[in-house]
């Protein structure tokens, strides 16, 4: 017989079963080991970021949402402990993304659709500023947008204009923060080199930014032709800002004009001036013709010999003034130090000859012209022949001094940064040869010893023998040439050589006495020194001190003053 009762109580442990599986499978909940745990969940329009597979009580659930839709709590999921349960709190969910806009809306500006506020994604919305607004959006001014949902949302807002986004502006009398809006003029400056592009240097705000446009503009001068000059510079036809142009005068004038390229144009007055010449009188000639007072460029002046004399000249107004044929005296054979006239020796010469010498001690070659009874162009020849510095180069003379260094790569003997080289008897002494960087050159000075040297550039691991003084022992036995210096193995070139017994220090100080032997810092054992008193002194004792084992002897030497005649009488 069917049991209702039965029955309904069957039902109803199903029913049980069926929600202690669901709770099993939303709640995600694990009792192994007597320890809650969340399992992950099952997210509609979302999905895991890790690979765990579940979580101990505290621990965050790391989810993202899919596209258009995003978290419905800004809270983290963490799993959570709930009686004997654990569950989500809060649950992970995603939800249909949404935009508000907000109402109403700023200065300026307008929306299309005009009164929907809430959008969904894919949808657009259509912003217009209007009047003296505009739209800056990723550092551009538009007046107007179509703006997606997903967009931070371009507003309208009034024109400002900013000094720092120009050009060639160097100063805006501005002060600090002050906001320029569409409409206001502002006074600035331009750069070296620029102007004002309406010479007004206000700048005034507008939609499109500050106008003028450019608000700067480069000092520009075009090609500019005076009177009786040509331009110097034949191609250029525009010119900087203070480019300066030079001008040569046609034949016929003088002068040496130019001008300079300046904010307000060309800038100078210098003209070229007609060349003239004032008449010349002489005492033993007079003009023939007309005479005047002033005569033109090229315009030609007769002139007739008198008072004795004959002949006629003629003089030609030029740049130096008048110019022609007139009696010239000659020139003496010119007397040359240590030089030899080239070809014809002649005892003298005509007005404009020319005469060339060689040096008797060098390679120089010079030449001299007869000008009206005066020699010009003549110069000394050196004492010492042309300096020939292999891998160098002169960088300076003067008398009988020649300063020179090397060439890039090489360096001099002596380590120096240059060389100085005397000439004596014809001859360049001092003239020290470049090596190479990689080379060793004079080898360095050695404490209370010596390096056996010659004078020649030390390839790498080249080398010379060391020797020290009588009574010092070297510790290294020869210098050595590495990458272009003297190594003594790591040893200061003072401790190379150290004394092989206690050697003494400077003697002692005798009150009116002087040490007659050679006086040095370090004297060696056995060593002696000897004292001399000074005039009017005697010595008493012995004079001299001997080093024992690096202590001198310990003696009592004095220099007593002498008695004279007047010392008598003073005793009286």
């Amino acid at each position: 017989m069917f049991n209702v009762s039965q029955t309904h109580s069957n039902l109803w442990k199903m029913r049980l079963i069926l929600l202690l599986l669901h709770v099993w499978g939303n709640l995600h909940v694990s009792l192994s080991q007597n320890e809650l745990k969340c399992l992950v969940p099952e997210i509609e329009n979302g999905y895991i970021t890790e690979e765990a597979r579940e979580y101990r009580e505290n621990e965050i659930l790391h989810f993202s949402c899919n596209k258009k839709f995003k978290r419905r709590e800004d809270r983290p999921s963490k799993c959570t402990k709930v009686g004997m349960r654990a569950e989500w709190s809060p649950t992970p969910e995603c939800e249909p993304t949404k935009c508000l806009l907000q109402l109403p809306p700023l200065e300026g500006t307008t929306y299309e659709p005009a009164f929907k506020s809430v959008f969904v994604p894919g949808e657009t919305l259509r912003v217009t500023c209007e009047g003296r607004f505009w739209i800056f959006l990723l550092g551009k001014l538009l007046q107007r947008r179509r703006a997606t949902m997903m967009d931070n949302g371009p507003s309208a807002s009034v024109v400002v204009c900013r000094n720092q986004r120009e050009y060639n502006v160097r100063r805006w009398a501005v002060w600090w923060g002050q906001r320029i809006v569409m409409g206001d003029t502002v006074e600035y400056s331009c750069i070296e080199g620029y102007k004002s592009s309406d010479g007004s240097n206000l700048a005034k705000c507008t939609r499109e930014g500050w106008k003028p446009k450019p608000l700067c503009q480069e000092i520009i001068c075009h090609r500019m032709d005076i009177e009786n000059a040509v331009n110097r510079d034949p191609y250029s036809l525009t010119y900087k800002n203070n480019e300066r142009v030079y001008y040569e005068c046609r034949e016929g004038f003088t002068g040496s004009p130019f001008r300079t390229c300046t904010a307000n144009g060309w800038t100078g007055t210098s003209m070229c001036t007609e060349i003239t010449c004032n008449r010349k009188d002489y005492s033993d000639a007079v003009i023939e013709g007309t005479a005047k007072s002033v005569y033109k460029y090229n315009e030609q002046v007769d002139y007739v010999c008198n008072n004795g004399y004959v002949g006629r000249f003629t003089l030609t107004c030029g740049k130096g003034g008048g110019r022609g044929l007139r009696v010239v005296k000659l020139c003496n054979r010119p007397e040359l130090m240590d030089a030899n006239i080239r070809g014809v020796v002649k005892q003298s010469y005509s007005n404009n000859e020319k005469i060339q010498y060689d040096c008797t001690y060098s390679q120089e070659v010079h030449e001299a012209k007869c000008e009206e009874g005066v020699w010009t162009g003549i110069t000394n020849c050196s004492a010492c022949p042309k300096a020939v510095i292999p891998h160098g180069f002169a960088v300076g003379a003067q008398g009988d001094k020649l300063t020179y260094t090397c060439d890039e790569g090489y360096k001099l003997f002596n380590k120096g940064w240059w060389g100085e080289a005397t000439c004596v008897n014809h001859q360049w002494s001092g003239l020290e040869q470049c090596i190479g960087e990689m080379q060793c050159g004079e080898i360095p000075a050695i404490a209370n010893g010596e390096a056996l040297t010659i004078q020649k550039p030390y390839d790498e691991n080249d080398g010379t023998a060391i020797r020290c003084n009588e009574g010092f022992e070297a510790q290294v036995t020869r210098l050595s040439c590495h990458r272009g210096e003297w190594s003594s193995g790591g040893l200061p070139l003072n401790t190379i050589c150290t004394a092989r017994t206690s050697n003494c220090d400077a003697p002692p100080k005798v009150d009116n006495a002087i040490i007659t032997t050679t006086y040095k810092n370090n004297y060696l054992t056995d060593s002696e020194v000897v004292y001399e008193c000074r005039n009017k002194y005697m010595l008493v004792g012995e004079g001299s001190l001997r080093c024992l084992d690096g202590k001198w002897e310990e003696k009592n030497i004095t220099c007593a003053r002498l008695k004279t005649h007047h010392d008598a009488a003073d005793s009286r």
